[in-house]
């Protein structure tokens, strides 16, 4: 009798078009990141980013923010022994005349702006990190991949569908997000939920509409570290 029920409401609901679930909605964190901004303990979601222009999430627990771009390169060098100069020549600047994304090296940078202007937000530890606990949910407009390896994706968040990706390869920066195209449609400014830095192997060169070349690649390969791939498309 309960299997017969249950047969026919399963008839009803797809009378009505009712669509089977892909992914569950994902639900954005009520509590900020607790990130240290001048000396002082913040919520970023609760107290906002204030006169903060960057902040730097160097793990799970260590976020500190700051109002300049000398301020954080001397705090980056304190930290990790190195000298002024190190951090600068490594930071990514200067890749072409046309645009100077600043990025410390090791780091996944996203912006708020377009051209790398505006807010930025920089990742060093992998893992999966969502931009709603820093008060930047869909508000990426440019993303610039200066880790020493693997690569850097941007994750939307979409309910019972799958999530589309845009991945960032080792190097490789977009000063303009509109300009990319997205999965359903549209383009990917102001869409990116999550940022991905996975300590497993990646695209590590694509082409600029974002799909990979098998022979790119293999070039890449000969060395080191690929040329950098600079775009403010």
């Amino acid at each position: 009798m309960y299997a017969l029920e249950y047969f026919f409401l399963a008839i009803s609901a797809a009378s009505l078009g009712t669509a089977s679930p892909v992914a569950a909605p994902t639900e954005e964190p009520t509590m900020g990141a607790l990130a240290f901004h001048n000396g002082v303990q913040k919520d970023l979601v609760k107290d906002g980013w204030g006169t903060a222009t960057i902040c730097s999430v160097y793990s799970a627990d260590e976020t500190v923010c700051f109002d300049s771009e000398d301020d954080h390169v001397a705090y980056h060098a304190r930290r990790n022994n190195i000298p002024i100069e190190d951090v600068l020549k490594r930071r990514g600047t200067g890749l072409e005349e046309r645009a100077s994304p600043s990025c410390t090296y090791g780091a996944c940078c996203v912006y708020q702006l377009k051209a790398f202007e505006g807010r930025r937000l920089q990742f060093f530890s992998s893992g999966e990190h969502t931009l709603g606990q820093y008060d930047f949910r869909d508000r990426t407009t440019g993303i610039y991949n200066n880790r020493k390896i693997y690569g850097c994706t941007l994750v939307d968040y979409r309910d019972w569908m799958p999530d589309p990706e845009f991945i960032c390869p080792l190097g490789s920066a977009y000063g303009d997000l509109s300009k990319q195209s997205y999965t359903y449609g549209g383009n990917w400014d102001n869409m990116a939920d999550r940022v991905d830095m996975s300590n497993s192997p990646r695209p590590t060169w694509c082409l600029p509409d974002n799909h990979c070349s098998t022979a790119a690649a293999a070039r890449a390969a000969t060395s080191n570290r690929h040329a950098p791939s600079l775009t403010t498309d």
